[in-house]
């Protein structure tokens, strides 16, 4: 097999193969296994009707072979005391909702020990107190998808949705093995503490405000949009994401007014040269191991709150400049990477505060100002602008790649 359909094959194993919670604690895995195996080990005609399939949970759920063959063990000499840690640690709706959909799973595969298996998922629903909206919703889902009636789900779900529960779309596929929706929004004003949660594939039309309260919350969300986001009094929140602009009259794809703190993690944010990334004039600004990419305008992030921190975070082709920082707040960048970044000055960053300023072990690579300050502009050169340990190849001019440093190292 080709690289190529070896990088398929695997992709696809992922999809539809790899349990949410594969990377969780070892201690959660053993005790959540160990309540499904309740279901699959605990009566003779069901460890013959389940083995397989329960094989393939505990193989997906990569727990050890050692806590596998230790499971029927505990089974026989400390069901009292495990059975209670599985309550225990059983403390969301999500990981329920997990648990009961491997639970409908395994004894989809019963014909001889079927009642045996749905007395044992009827008492772990009951100890969840489901409703009954919520049991027939797991039940259905799994079997509309399983039979690939996809039209039919989606109306179940938006229905359960409507009900006013949650469960996570990466938790759908995972259930389904390939569930696939997208939602659309247009023009939407989130207000007077609403909480909006996407994490699916979605189009945003217009303009998405959060005000009085409310947060929008992006979770492994797969994004379009065409508009902006402005938050007024309201919160946000990015993890796991990616944001594509497909276009806005907006300076900013993103305009934080008065926000405590602004999350961005683990996500890539494509703004397609039509506009600066984010500015954000009260609060704090945190940005972890992400990707803005192709700005064009404004600055990617123009900060003006009170404290701005970068980690692992990589800005590429940012054509009017990276990051802005102004009157007194303050900034810790570390371990950051910039491509391309063009300014008249400051091209990477540009600092124009009378707080401190830390930049350590970043990387600075083609980025140009048209007068000074090719990778890193101070307005002010003073005690608390630090910079140490960075790199710089061919940023320009190169008379003054950074600009009234206090501290740097050559």
């Amino acid at each position: 097999m080709d690289l190529l359909n070896l990088l398929k094959v695997q992709k696809c194993d992922t999809i539809t193969n790899s349990h949410p919670f594969a990377y969780a604690d070892a201690s959660f895995k053993y005790i959540y296994c160990f309540g499904l195996g309740v279901l699959a080990l605990g009566h003779m005609k069901a460890i013959a009707e389940t083995k397989k399939s329960f094989d393939e949970l505990l193989e997906n759920i990569r727990l050890h072979p050692n806590q596998q063959d230790r499971i029927i063990i505990d089974i026989n000499n400390n069901f009292d005391y495990k059975i209670t840690e599985v309550f225990k640690v059983m403390d969301t709706k999500e990981k329920q909702y997990a648990f009961a959909g491997d639970l409908i799973q395994l004894s989809n595969n019963t014909l001889w020990a079927q009642i045996y298996c749905e007395n044992v998922t009827n008492h772990y629903m009951s100890v969840f107190h489901f409703t009954k909206m919520e049991r027939q919703f797991l039940i259905d889902f799994i079997s509309l998808t399983h039979k690939n009636n996809m039209k039919e789900a989606i109306k179940l779900y938006r229905k359960f949705v409507k009900g006013g529960y949650h469960i996570s779309y990466e938790l759908l596929r995972y259930l389904s093995g390939g569930f696939l929706i997208e939602e659309s929004f247009e023009n939407l004003i989130l207000d007077q503490g609403e909480t909006l949660v996407i994490d699916k594939p979605t189009y945003i039309h217009g303009h998405v405000i959060i005000r009085n309260g409310a947060s929008l919350i992006l979770n492994g969300a797969e994004v379009n949009i065409n508009g902006s986001i402005y938050v007024e009094s309201g919160k946000i929140s990015i993890q796991y994401s990616n944001i594509s602009v497909e276009d806005t009259n907006e300076k900013y794809l993103i305009r934080i007014l008065n926000c405590a703190v602004v999350k961005i993690e683990d996500s890539e944010i494509n703004c397609n040269f039509k506009c600066g990334m984010i500015q954000q004039e009260k609060g704090f600004l945190i940005v972890n191991n992400s990707k803005i990419l192709h700005t064009k305008s404004e600055r990617a992030i123009h900060f003006d709150g009170a404290n701005l921190t970068m980690n692992g975070t990589m800005i590429e082709d940012a054509m009017n400049g990276g990051v802005q920082i102004l009157n007194r707040s303050s900034a810790n960048i570390d371990d950051c990477s910039f491509y391309h970044c063009e300014s008249e000055h400051g091209a990477a960053v540009y600092c124009d505060s009378l707080s401190d300023t830390r930049i350590s072990n970043c990387r600075f690579r083609s980025c140009n100002a048209k007068y000074i300050g090719g990778a890193v502009y101070f307005a002010y050169k003073k005690y608390g602008q630090e910079i140490y340990s960075c790199e710089y190849i061919k940023c320009n001019p190169q008379d003054s790649i950074v600009f009234n440093d206090f501290t740097q190292e050559e």
